[in-house]
């Protein structure tokens, strides 16, 4: 497994974290590596979004959407 050594964060940040690992009832470390995750995921997430063709829907997306909320 690697290691990540994280150089000059800042004071503010990291008591957020410990802030946040004591609200979750984890570690510093857990509430680290869980966050880097989910924005690894968002970013491969996006990626597949923006590979991907766009749909010809025959309309603005934004008119659709005005449209169903009129219909209720």
């Amino acid at each position: 497994m690697a290691a990540l050594q994280i150089i000059d964060l800042p004071d503010e940040l990291y008591e957020r974290l410990q802030e946040a690992a004591k609200y979750r009832g984890t570690t510093v470390e857990v509430t680290v590596l869980e966050a880097i995750e989910r924005q690894v995921y968002r970013i491969e997430w996006r990626r597949r979004l923006d590979s991907r063709e766009p749909i010809d829907l025959g309309m603005d997306g934004a008119e659709l959407v005005r449209d169903a909320r009129r219909d209720p």
